[in-house]
């Protein structure tokens, strides 16, 4: 019984932090040719890096650590998703995944 009062409190206050440590946000299903303004409703943690006459560039940081982090990053051209690109770095090894607008 006295083990049971010792396992129970570490293991309530952990699940309590785990659960309260969720980051309840939501990320834009990238679809090319949405709008600017259909995009930035869905994604508000979306910071822009990049602006230009015809074109701007948005970033979004998804996940970060000493070993991992990963970014989106959305092109606009003309108001539309024009490219999409998902980058992530794990201890020394970066991928790059992209998705462009079919011509």
């Amino acid at each position: 019984m006295k083990q049971l009062f010792f396992i129970a409190p570490p293991a309530i206050v952990a699940s309590g932090c785990a659960w309260l440590g969720k980051r309840q946000v939501t990320q834009a299903d990238p679809t090319m040719g949405m709008g600017e303004d259909e995009f930035k409703p869905k994604e508000q943690r979306a910071e822009r890096i990049y602006l230009s006459g015809d074109s701007a560039t948005y970033k979004t940081n998804v996940a970060n650590n000493t070993l991992y982090w990963a970014d989106n990053v959305y092109h606009f051209y003309k108001g539309k998703l024009s490219c999409f690109e998902q980058k992530t770095h794990f201890f020394n090894t970066n991928t790059v995944k992209i998705e462009e607008a079919k011509k």
